[in-house]
């Protein structure tokens, strides 16, 4: 092989240590439901993991300043090459070595078939298509690392008469059937105009380079995983953008980004796992099946989308997408970050367990904000406009947009929702925050709601119990919002007649503002809960004129005739 000098040791070191780091987040950080055990918060264990589906310390060497052993090289025409074998318009490598492949050729094919063997790539200015075929097909071997020379551009790209075996393979212009990983921080563009554009039949890493790609169906696939680490990917396909499809072998099926940019345009899913999702820093923007302003669409076009599980521990995640946002089959997870979500179905939904510990939630459209059975809200700040529901336990009639592709299933025995701190803002049109048939528990944080102008509907909607033992909740929309059916917490539900939006304000007997907030429409009553609050009299204005007093002799006062708390029966849906 070659000699790496001091400074390149030092470098490997630190590799090799971020991706320690590395493999500990994603062990014990990303999702998967392991059935029923117990953390401590009622919620199962989520882990993932082994080290074969995720880098090693091979990944991270992009050759440094070694020479290459063999030289392969593309003109108009024809091929040389050095330790391959060249036989018309393909040159055939079959042992383990380093090439540095260069030149331009419109009709021409790299195959390797070096079965159990490491082969190194290093691409320093190759423009190379090929008419019938892959212009890199990987038959076989141990790994092939592709290495983009740092500063040069390379071309790949296949055509719609590319002739497929039985299989139906080479599905990809830079295809393999062998784990694949491309670093180095060039530049590599690749078309795929039969089918996908980069495909790996095992393990797909990619590290630092530069991607720009566009496809007629996929863009990126890593059967077991996908895993692109400090990358600029910047991906236009008709079908899904990035996918790990594993869905049968243990740990695979994984999709990760760990820092770095992403921008995807895809006709269907963005970004999709048989298993799991991760995304830890970095810039993410996602736009699929048209955006959220698509009204109709046959397939699933979601922005993220987890067989198993989903967890965002950082990064600045932008989502558009005809279908849900970010969907999981399972379990979600956001630890951190910021999202700014557009959808034209739910802005985040998930089979069984949603967890928000922090981070930055920003759901500008949807047709409902957040769905799942079992959500645990401790930290961070959300902020939901739902054209029906904002937050939805257990789903309901209602549960999705015009019974959309993939939409609306559920998968769990538990339904509740947990809420022990951070701020929650909901704007909708249906109820504001919906528990069909579960409890809802509060001890601290903030709940706001602008909720329905419709009766039918409230703003806080539960079959089940709603328990406040701490925190604030402002509830503002039409007469048909609940009262908790316990709290600790002094408060009232008042029917105030019709006030217009704009500032809303709560003062005791002296004047003094308890709480004051600008609501996004008119409403007709107030649910309000303040550790503020204490027996007394206060009074409700809206824009400066007083619209009601209430005079607090228990923890919940009920004014005008407002639905008291409790089971209250279903409303209509």
């Amino acid at each position: 092989m070659y000699l790496m000098t001091a400074k390149k040791k030092v470098i490997a070191l630190i590799a090799a240590l971020l991706v320690i780091a590395i493999l500990l987040v994603v062990i014990f950080v990303v999702p998967k439901l392991t059935g029923g055990t117990d953390t401590g918060d009622g919620n199962p264990i989520m882990e993932i993991g082994t080290s074969d589906y995720l880098p090693n310390d091979g990944d991270y060497d992009d050759g440094g300043s070694a020479d290459a052993q063999h030289l392969i090289t593309f003109t108009s025409g024809g091929i040389t090459a050095v330790g391959a074998s060249v036989s018309g318009k393909t040159v055939t490598v079959q042992d383990e070595g380093i090439f540095s492949v260069s030149g331009t050729n419109g009709n021409a094919q790299i195959i390797i078939d070096a079965k159990n063997k490491t082969v190194r790539l290093i691409f320093d200015g190759l423009d190379l298509s090929c008419l019938t075929s892959a212009p890199v097909y990987i038959k076989a071997a141990q790994k092939v690392i592709i290495t983009l020379k740092a500063e040069t551009q390379n071309r790949l790209s296949d055509t719609a008469a590319t002739v497929k075996d039985s299989d139906g393979e080479p599905s990809a212009a830079l295809f393999a059937k062998s784990d694949l990983t491309i670093n180095g921080t060039g530049t590599l563009t690749v078309a795929g105009n039969s089918n996908n554009a980069i495909q790996s039949k095992d393990k797909l890493v990619i590290i630092d380079s530069v991607l720009k790609i566009t496809s007629v169906d996929d863009g990126i696939i890593g059967k077991d995983s996908l895993y692109a680490e400090n990358a600029a990917i910047n991906i236009t396909s008709t079908g899904d953008g990035m996918r790990s499809t594993n869905d049968t072998d243990t740990n695979a099926g994984i999709l990760a980004l760990i820092g770095g940019t992403y921008t995807v345009v895809s006709g269907t899913d963005a970004l999709q796992a048989a298993k799991h999702v991760l995304i830890t820093g970095g810039v993410v923007n996602l736009r699929s099946g048209g955006g959220s302003s698509k009204t109709s669409y046959t397939a699933s076009a979601k922005g993220i989308k987890g067989g198993v599980g989903i967890t965002v521990n950082s990064g600045d995640i932008t989502v558009d997408s005809a279908d849900d946002c970010i969907h999981s089959n399972n379990s979600l997870a956001v630890y951190g970050g910021k999202l700014t979500l557009s959808s034209g179905d739910d802005g985040i939904h998930a089979d069984t367990v949603i967890k928000i510990t922090a981070g930055e939630i920003a759901i500008s459209k949807s047709y409902e904000g957040i769905e799942t059975c079992d959500l645990t809200i401790t930290g961070g700040k959300l902020t939901v406009t739902a054209s029906d529901d904002g937050i939805n336990i257990a789903g309901g009639a209602d549960f999705s947009a015009s019974n959309r592709p993939g939409s609306g299933s559920f998968n769990s025995t538990v339904y509740r929702a947990v809420i022990s701190g951070g701020e929650i803002y909901i704007n909708s049109s249906g109820d504001g925050f919906d528990s069909n048939g579960g409890t809802i528990t509060m001890s601290g944080g903030l709940l706001i709601v602008d909720g329905p102008l419709n009766s039918g509907d409230g703003a806080i909607d539960y079959d089940g119990t709603f328990t406040v033992t701490g925190g604030t909740v402002l509830a503002v929309g039409a007469s048909g919002a609940q009262s908790p059916t316990s709290n600790s917490v002094y408060g009232f539900n008042a029917s105030i007649g019709s006030a217009a939006s704009g500032i809303l304000e709560i003062k005791d007997s002296s004047g003094k503002v308890i709480y004051a907030y600008t609501t996004k429409k008119q409403y007709s009553s107030v649910v309000f809960l303040s550790p503020n609050l204490t027996k007394g009299t206060y009074t409700i204005y809206s824009n400066g004129a007083s619209k009601a007093t209430v005079t607090i002799s228990s923890y919940l006062t009920s004014s005008g005739g407002s639905m008291p708390g409790g089971n209250g029966g279903k409303r209509p849906r």
